[in-house]
């Protein structure tokens, strides 16, 4: 009897529910509207292991040394030799300044020729200047020489007035143009 009673109690509940208008949806969605915790953070490394100690008696390692530059040549300071009016005679001056570099010469050696210009000032005619300006060219090639600098190594030419390094007509623009200059031959 009491299974009868319970299903009695079951159909007249079932039938209730049937005429009820709540329906039951065709999924159910679960949210959990709590917020989510962060992840844990990563676990620190462990630190490395401390290095051996060294024996106090160990020296350190000396670090590699630097490697030096090969000296690098100085260029040559060649000699500019000036010359009085109407002259082919060193100067105290000018033998000094030669004197300085056949020393030069004479230790670091010169790979290549030489030339030696002789220059006038613009008075006289151009004739006796080109000479005059060779005569300059040579002394100082002879003096050189004499020095111990080849002959062979030293080439002349003269200019007479053409090549003034002052073209001004003053007595100091004449002074500064009686010259002879030793030049690199390679240069010209």
């Amino acid at each position: 009897m009491r299974y009868a009673f319970a299903l009695l109690a079951g159909l007249a509940v079932g039938s209730a529910c049937a005429h009820s208008k709540a329906t039951a949806p065709d999924r159910l969605e679960v949210t959990n509207d709590a917020p989510k915790a962060a992840p844990a953070p990563a676990p620190a490394p462990e630190p490395a292991p401390a290095p051996a100690e060294t024996a106090a008696t160990e020296p350190a390692a000396e670090p590699a040394p630097v490697p030096v530059p090969a000296a690098v040549p100085q260029p040559i300071d060649f000699p500019l030799v000036h010359f009085a009016f109407d002259s082919d005679l060193l100067t105290d001056e000018g033998r000094a300044a030669l004197d300085a570099f056949a020393e030069r010469w004479r230790r670091e050696g010169v790979a290549h020729g030489l030339v030696i210009e002789g220059h006038c000032d613009e008075r006289g005619t151009e004739e006796y200047n080109i000479v005059l300006g060779q005569k300059r060219a040579a002394a100082v090639r002879v003096y050189l020489s004499r020095l111990g600098v080849p002959e062979e190594g030293l080439r002349t030419v003269s200019y007479g007035a053409g090549r003034p390094v002052d073209p001004s007509q003053t007595e100091s623009a004449y002074a500064r143009n009686r010259r002879a200059q030793v030049k690199d031959q390679s240069v010209q």
